[in-house]
């Protein structure tokens, strides 16, 4: 016997579990959203099933709910993130603004002047002195 469940019905119940595994609200609404647009785009493996396997990643300590993104290296041209075993569904998200900082400051204009602090390229640059 089949039973439907309404997506935003669903959307709820998977954020419940995702909340009361850790999560913000905030997170559990993120992640819930995804995983119940995988299935609603016909991409099962990737949708709610996925639930179990995050309950037991957060006990067993893979999984690290309200984690932050953190940048390990920004030189301009690269840039290193660590998302410390968070969610991909809202950290990825960190991702979209220090990429399009990157490719406008060396791929659209490759004199930028943007640099980290702490850069070798810029400690360079100032000791060859103005360009």
């Amino acid at each position: 016997m089949s039973k439907t469940i309404k997506a935003a019905d669903l959307r709820a119940q998977v954020a419940r579990i995702i909340a009361a595994a850790g999560s913000s609200a905030e997170e559990a609404r993120t992640v819930a959203d995804n995983l119940v647009l995988a299935n609603l785009s016909g991409h099962d493996s990737h949708g709610v099933g996925m639930l179990p396997r995050y309950v037991d990643a957060v006990l067993e300590g893979g999984l690290t709910p309200n984690a932050t993104l953190q940048v390990r290296m920004d030189i301009g041209t690269m840039l290193g993130l660590d998302a410390a075993r968070g969610y991909g569904q809202r950290l990825g998200r960190g991702l979209v603004p220090g990429s399009r900082r990157a490719v406008r400051c060396w791929a659209v204009q490759p004199r930028c002047r943007w640099l980290p602090k702490d850069s070798a390229i810029k400690r360079k640059k100032a000791q060859q002195g103005p360009e």
